[in-house]
């Protein structure tokens, strides 16, 4: 029932895109693979039992025009990507520099649900998941997502985010030590220190120059390392062109303060943020390649979808279903698990080519199948 509810969902959507498009160049039928082909990574798990409480979930809880309009989204996204972009996506994330986009993820996720199992047991972080699913019911606007469309197309973040992505372990000790200099040490006063700025950035009449000098002179000329990508992913979202505040970004940036102090007015998340990041390596997903490749790729499909989500509110509102649901704390202790196992499969290459073939429909009569 869990596979072919998955199945039903996908195929009812394989008829719906770009039919009124010019139809591309079809390929051989033997090139053509079916939706089981595509998604047998997927399938396996949901055959073994182990994306069953996700299952229900998709089933239960969420609103079938919900789950379609998250569903439509990536195709509609998909679409509207330059032709070949989707094929990249699976070796993007095997390379340094974006690579770390998955494990840091799974990082994240994995502590939230506890171990209930373990001796002594070890109990879900039942605040963190609060604030998480707080955040993904009421914080996800259109304007958070306008903003972040034109921060992932600026030519600049590309390198910056290389560094945050594939740096960001062997930088912790920089960015601990800067603090230190400055009065800054441990979780509590990081914590504290992010809120301080949190609470700075929502004030009426924010400007961002004084936090941009203050995070300048952390930096080490000679080796800028995290804390320098930080400061230009700073400026990139706050200033214009020509060096000015950018006044709808900013408002952007308040409203999201707001939003991220009242969903989380004791730090958990910049606490949680800190434990996995500075306080647990995180594995790489595997060998580093020695230049960063496909952050601008990626960078690019991230912006699509953001884009995406700002012209459609019932995405944005499905979205917030999602998360706001795997995330709640009687939920996330079965979820949760079931969804680090996803990230961590190889499933992702099937379902880049699924959704590169239900969006573009290079062999429509054999991709229903």
């Amino acid at each position: 029932m869990k596979r072919a509810l998955i199945l039903v969902l996908l195929l009812s959507l394989a008829g719906c895109g770009a039919q009124d498009e010019s139809a591309p160049t079809r390929p051989a039928p033997h090139a053509c693979k079916t939706v089981d082909e595509d998604l047998k990574p997927v399938l396996d798990l949901v055959d073994a039992g182990q994306l069953s409480h996700l299952a229900n979930l998709l089933e239960q809880h969420l609103d079938p025009s919900a789950l379609r309009a998250v569903l439509r989204l990536v195709l509609d996204a998909a679409r509207a990507l330059p032709s070949g972009s989707l094929k990249k996506l699976p070796g993007i994330l095997e390379h340094s520099g974006m690579g770390g986009l998955l494990p840091l993820l799974t990082a994240l996720l994995e502590p939230l649900p506890g171990k209930p199992g373990a001796t002594p047991p070890i109990p879900p972080k039942t605040q963190e998941l609060q604030a998480f699913s707080m955040l993904a019911q009421t914080c996800l606007t259109r304007d958070l997502f306008q903003f972040l469309t034109d921060l992932l197309r600026e030519p600049a973040l590309a390198p910056a985010a290389d560094v945050l992505l594939a740096d960001g372990l062997s930088g912790a000790p920089q960015l601990q030590n800067a603090l230190k200099n400055t009065g800054v040490s441990g979780r509590a006063g990081v914590v504290a220190l992010v809120r301080d700025v949190m609470t700075s950035i929502a004030a009426p009449g924010f400007d961002p120059h004084p936090l941009l000098a203050a995070l300048q002179g952390l930096v080490d000329p000679q080796a800028p390392g995290v804390l320098g990508a930080l400061n230009v992913v700073l400026e990139l979202a706050t200033l214009d062109a020509s060096g000015k505040p950018h006044a709808a970004h900013i408002a952007t940036l308040q409203s999201g303060a707001r939003c991220l102090l009242h969903a989380d007015p004791d730090g958990r998340l910049v606490g949680h943020l800190y434990d996995v990041v500075v306080i647990a390596p995180i594995a790489p997903m595997g060998p580093r390649a020695s230049q960063p490749s496909g952050t601008e790729d990626l960078l690019q499909l991230l912006a699509y979808m953001t884009e995406a989500l700002e012209r459609s509110e019932g995405a944005r509102d499905a979205m917030g279903q999602v998360f706001g649901l795997v995330l709640r704390p009687d939920v996330a202790t079965q979820a949760v698990p079931e969804l680090v196992l996803l990230l961590r499969s190889d499933a992702f290459s099937g379902l880049f080519q699924l959704i590169h073939d239900l969006a573009l429909q290079p062999c429509r009569s054999q991709a229903v199948q």
